[in-house]
């Protein structure tokens, strides 16, 4: 087999394999975007965590857990954190009925 025609199929292999990981990354971030909502907990690319309080077609405004509010671009926003259950704090767990 002709060593060029082996390189260019090795060429073709990792193109084809960027364009699948490239695709799948446009795919996530519409998906992201798709699913912004007032009220959800976002996390943006700078690290900042929010909660929606606004949004436009460009522009997510975010409140911050002290309540301060920032404006961000859409696509600042990387993830959608998910709901996570009210921990228990220490001290909410009802003591051991002691048995006779």
């Amino acid at each position: 087999m002709d060593p060029a025609l082996i390189l260019l199929l090795g060429l073709a292999v990792i193109l084809v394999l960027q364009f699948s990981r490239f695709s799948r990354q446009r795919r996530e971030v519409r998906d992201v975007q798709s699913s912004l909502a007032v009220g959800r907990k976002v996390l943006t690319a700078s690290g900042m965590l929010g909660t929606v309080a606004a949004l436009t077609d460009d522009t997510v405004t975010l409140a911050s857990e002290d309540g301060h509010r920032t404006e961000w671009v859409r696509g600042s926003v990387v993830r959608v954190v998910p709901d996570q259950p009210a921990a228990e704090t220490p001290g909410d767990e009802q003591p051991p009925t002691p048995t006779t």
